[in-house]
């Protein structure tokens, strides 16, 4: 497969993408660049690129080139430079995926950081942007989100609700994404699946979505109208119903009527 790129598009009536074009050649290289997030004034970029040694691919002891994360701003005539690798990479494990918090004082991502802290073949963590290109020590967001199996795909969404994909939970297929809320504390509360039609029996996963909007895009492998089993973009719509409940207030402890 093609090695991939990080583009930008135009969105128009239905959700539909136009005049799709590369971000700059300071962004992408001949190597895999993907899954970005932008700061709300749209001058920084935090993207997923592989490992590069002095513009050529670098391994770690298993002769693998790992993914790491970036940065890069925009100047005022609107070009893009300065990429920089995030100081917590390192040619031995992955970070890729990231996904910054409403605030934008915590950057999330994927790893598969070894360590005591570790939980399974890739955790979600998040550091705190300290300013400077530093940040704090990684932090796993533990057993609440992260299972023996991939966590990956993190998004943060207005309504302060983290989504994610993982093939570690009993699901429809493959990845799902899933969801919960999450409070300035990295505090996430329940975890539910999405459901169909977001989750299929193939990989669904990058879900970026604005709850506000109603709509948002998500990445999937599935049989779609393309013919294709390769990762394609699609939109999605929110549907909301309303629930009434009846009944009878009752004691935790005794069940007595209250």
């Amino acid at each position: 497969q093609p090695y991939r790129d990080l583009f930008m598009a135009d969105r128009g009536e239905n959700g539909r993408l136009t005049n799709k074009q590369k971000l700059s050649d300071n962004i992408n290289t001949e190597y895999h660049e993907s899954s970005a997030v932008f700061t709300k004034d749209g001058s920084t970029i935090y993207f997923t690129r592989n490992n590069l040694i002095k513009g050529k691919a670098g391994k770690d002891k298993g002769k693998t080139v790992r993914l790491k994360l970036y940065t890069a701003t925009k100047n005022e005539e609107g070009v893009w430079g300065n990429a920089v690798e995030l100081p917590f990479n390192r040619a031995e494990y992955s970070t890729a995926h990231p996904a910054l918090s409403l605030d934008e004082k915590r950057l999330y991502f994927s790893s598969d950081i070894p360590g005591p802290d570790a939980m399974g073949m890739s955790d979600l963590y998040y550091v705190t942007l300290l300013g400077d290109n530093t940040y704090s020590s990684p932090v796993n967001l533990g057993p609440k989100v992260n299972t023996a199996s991939r966590e990956s795909f993190p998004f943060i969404s207005v309504q302060g609700n983290l989504y994610f994909a993982t093939d570690g939970r009993l699901g429809y297929g493959g990845y799902d994404i899933y969801s919960g809320s999450i409070d300035e504390n990295s505090k996430v509360g329940i975890i539910q699946n999405l459901g169909t039609p977001a989750n299929s029996k193939r990989d669904d996963f990058a879900l970026i979505i604005n709850e506000d909007d109603q709509e948002g895009y998500l990445s999937s492998n599935r049989d779609g109208d393309t013919g294709s089993t390769n990762d394609d973009i699609y939109h999605i719509q929110l549907k909301f119903c309303e629930v009434e409940m009846t009944g009878v207030v009752v004691d935790d402890k005794t069940g007595a009527l209250l």
